[in-house]
């Protein structure tokens, strides 16, 4: 790594135990600015907690968490997304029953406040920022051709499109840092394509840094500038996809003992 790139998100051994099961262990990373960075692993090896103690949804049992040099360890979640990390979920998490313009104007918020009393009145300012905030939504939407499911119930959208929305609400917190928990799950092979270019676009366009979790491995490997390899809690491998792929630890991870 170029010593001028910056480091979005450092993680210093970092550990959590569920009672007497450790589930992440002494897990380290240094995020550079700008790159799509992968974690993989078999279903328990610690992933999600991962991204969990980083969007603050658990508190580390020990280690250090720092976004753009600031210490994040330990913050209520919304404190977090306040500072620029915003996250999707193994299982889509969308308000279903709204429509589609509104779960992205929902992610706005974060940055249009008008105060209690601008909310109360519903007064010129209040009005300004509602306005801002539609048209941003729809200018988001926009880019991922969704702008025609606008008004649509969130839940009615097929499942790829609803992938996509999840994704752009994510956006919408205009954040710095995107973790996205096995985006291509449940996708067919055109859909991943689809997605793989979705991600690069995010990348390069929003000036994003973006670590993720996935267990498609041909969407991973032709994705990801660089992989970790847990299991059971632990780091057992990193490096590039073609230094992942015949690594014999995440040969043996993955398909067991005598596998050759």
């Amino acid at each position: 790594m170029p010593a001028e790139q910056k480091i979005v998100l450092k993680i210093d051994q970092l550990s959590h135990f569920f009672g007497g099961l450790k589930a992440v262990s002494n897990f380290n990373l240094d995020l550079p600015e700008g790159v799509i960075w992968g974690v993989i692993g078999p279903n328990g090896a610690g992933k999600t907690t991962v991204f969990n103690l980083v969007t603050g949804v658990y508190r580390p049992s020990q280690g250090h968490i720092q976004l753009m040099g600031e210490e994040i360890t330990g913050k209520k979640p919304f404190a977090i997304v306040a500072k620029g990390v915003a996250r999707t979920f193994q299982n889509i998490r969308l308000f279903g029953n709204i429509p589609v313009l509104d779960n992205v104007r929902i992610g706005m918020h974060k940055n249009y406040r008008p105060s209690m009393f601008d909310c109360v009145i519903r007064d010129r300012k209040f009005h300004r920022a509602e306005k801002k905030m539609r048209e941003e939504s729809m200018e988001l939407l926009a880019r991922f051709n969704l702008q025609g499911r606008a008004e649509e119930i969130a839940k009615n959208l097929p499942y790829g499109e609803q992938r996509r929305l999840e994704i752009t609400r994510a956006l919408a917190t205009q954040p710095k840092l995107l973790l996205l928990d096995e985006p291509a799950a449940g996708m067919n092979p055109n859909e991943v394509d689809k997605l793989m270019e979705m991600v690069y676009h995010i990348r390069n366009e929003f000036k994003l840094t973006v670590l993720l979790i996935e267990h498609q491995m041909r969407f991973l490997m032709r994705i990801c500038e660089w992989i970790k390899v847990m299991d059971f809690g632990e780091t057992i491998a990193e490096g590039t996809a073609a230094q992942i792929q015949n690594n014999p630890l995440v040969i043996e991870a993955y398909l067991g003992k005598g596998v050759h």
